[in-house]
């Protein structure tokens, strides 16, 4: 039951990564949470980057599964802890609640940290234009 924050700035990062939590969802049948994964620092280079390397974060399974094994194990997880009394639709709910009433967002002491990780002093905040 541990979560981390994820922060960036990169569209090739947040676009992976959906993709791959829909992909996990998909191939096992809806057990996304009890999948055994792992998060992967990936890097390629494209004309547009002028072949410098862009580096983007990917999900994969843990290393040393295969994805049927790795199906199997979440399959068998998601079973056990339905009969242990886990509420896992429960969880995803409550989840879904917090995060759109703002209980993951950093506490009001950080928002200067991540102010200037976002906005480094050399640059200016992007303008939106609708």
């Amino acid at each position: 039951m541990g979560s981390f924050v994820f922060r960036t700035t990169g569209f090739n990062s947040i676009r992976t990564l959906v993709a791959r939590l829909r992909y996990f969802a998909a191939v096992s049948g809806g057990h996304l949470a009890a999948m055994p994964l792992e998060m992967r620092l990936r890097g390629k280079s494209t004309t547009q980057s002028h072949r410098a390397a862009i580096y983007y974060a990917d999900l994969v399974v843990r290393t040393g599964l295969s994805l049927n094994e790795a199906i199997g194990q979440a399959k068998a997880l998601a079973a056990q802890r339905q009969s242990a009394g886990f509420a896992q639709s429960a969880l995803d709910e409550a989840a879904r609640l917090g995060y759109a009433n703002g209980s993951f967002e950093d506490a009001p002491e950080e928002a200067a940290d991540i102010v200037e990780e976002l906005y480094p002093e050399d640059t200016e905040p992007p303008t939106h234009h609708p």
